[in-house]
């Protein structure tokens, strides 16, 4: 199906009620004129008739004219023109057009009761076929130079009549993707509220105003939550750090300590992206990491729970050692995926295919559970929500689908590129 935009669709109404509109007037005008002109032939033959009567109850001799013939009986007609009379009432008619001749009779009594036939001859008075045709032809022409005419007059019209609302698309996309000064904070127009362009104007500005405040307080908030989140994070950081200069005495406190220690780097970790996104920042302070060392570390974290809830992660092919991935977003989405897939895998097996940069990973789901926007929360308490913003970020490519009972993620990772933030 083809969507066609609005100046499109302004176009093909016009060009289709333009031709619709032509055509009808010019079907009206040749009828018109058509009737015209059989109404002054049949006039001109009635006067005729009446003056020769007339005449003939004077007893005076009337000649009609030369186009004119007077018949006292249907046998008398010449014989290529008697057969197409078919009417015996009084009255005046119209030939069927006998070998493209064009006639007009009338049958009607003199004073002694007695049947004539009138034969009007219009051949030499009517207009020809060919005139008609070559009329056609000049009419057709004038159509086409006036239409050439009104659409040239009508893109104008539209073009002039939509350039505020381009010159309106235009200054959004330089506040969607400029720093926001005093220069652009408002939207510049020059019509009247009243006017409907005027109004637009109006509401675009007055709802910028409002997303921007709504941004400027979430990131007051994001900032706030940020310092509040990294206090306790740092207190953590620094208590395991003290508990693993005891490790050699207190050998049971490795593991415990080994866990807290991946757990609050996952944290400062998941605190940065979140700030990333709520800032809409396409850099984040991460460092590079080849694609295939960030999935075994992931992998590796993930074994232990993996072996609680029986399940048997299955590794088919490899990453590239080469591609260099930012760690921190790399790390959130593996941890998201590789945990779904061991909360919700109706079967022990799971099995994730690597190919150079690209991870698939699938597990079996029952038959009636909803589609993947419907699964529980993920890992890090981030949603399926939170990893598309993140892959829409970086411009990775993340796909998820339901086949023969298996739920398959895919995430095709590219190398970062350097943005500007907004």
């Amino acid at each position: 199906m083809v969507h066609l935009s609005l100046s499109q669709r302004v176009k093909v109404t016009f060009i289709t009620s333009f031709i619709l509109l032509s055509l009808i007037s010019l079907v009206l005008l040749f009828a018109t004129t058509k009737g015209i002109e059989d109404y002054i032939f049949e006039r001109e033959l009635i006067l005729n008739i009446e003056q020769y009567q007339q005449a003939e109850r004077r007893g005076e001799k009337t000649l009609l004219p030369t186009v004119i013939t007077v018949y006292s009986d249907v046998s008398e007609l010449p014989d290529n023109l008697g057969i197409y009379i078919d009417e015996t009432a009084i009255g005046v008619y119209e030939l069927d057009h006998p070998e493209d001749l064009d006639y007009h009779y009338a049958i009607t009594e003199n004073a002694a009761k007695n049947q004539q036939i009138f034969l009007f001859d219009v051949n030499r008075i009517e207009l020809s076929e060919d005139l008609e045709r070559e009329m056609f032809r000049y009419l057709l022409i004038g159509f086409i130079v006036l239409f050439i005419v009104f659409f040239l007059i009508f893109q104008l019209v539209v073009k002039r009549a939509l350039a505020p609302m381009f010159q309106l698309i235009e200054q959004v996309k330089q506040q969607t993707y400029q720093p926001k000064t005093k220069q652009n904070h408002d939207f510049k127009y020059q019509h009247p509220e009243d006017n409907e362009l005027g109004l637009l104007y109006k509401t675009f500005g007055d709802y910028s105003k409002r997303i921007e405040k709504f941004i400027q307080r979430e990131q007051e908030f994001s900032g706030f939550a940020s310092h509040e989140l990294r206090t306790p994070v740092m207190i953590i950081k620094g208590a395991t750090e003290l508990l693993q200069l005891q490790q050699d005495e207190c050998k049971h406190l490795a593991k415990p300590l080994a866990r807290i220690e991946r757990a609050t780097h996952s944290m400062e970790g998941m605190i940065e992206m979140l700030l990333s996104l709520s800032r809409e920042q396409y850099r984040t302070q991460s460092q590079l990491q080849p694609i295939d060392a960030t999935f075994s570390q992931v992998l590796h974290s993930f074994k232990e729970q993996a072996l609680l809830k029986s399940k048997v992660v299955q590794v088919v092919g490899e990453l590239s050692s080469t591609i260099q991935i930012e760690k921190i977003p790399a790390e959130i989405i593996f941890s998201n995926i590789i945990k779904n897939a061991i909360q919700h895998a109706t079967a022990s097996g799971i099995e994730i295919k690597l190919t150079d940069k690209t991870c698939v990973i699938s597990n079996s789901v029952m038959k009636a559970q909803p589609g993947p926007t419907s699964l529980p929360e993920q890992g890090y308490g981030l949603g399926t929500l939170i990893i598309e913003r993140i892959c829409l970020q970086h411009h990775w490519q993340y796909k998820t689908w339901i086949d023969n009972d298996h739920y398959f993620v895919e995430i095709s990772f590219d190398e970062p590129q350097v943005f500007n933030c907004v």
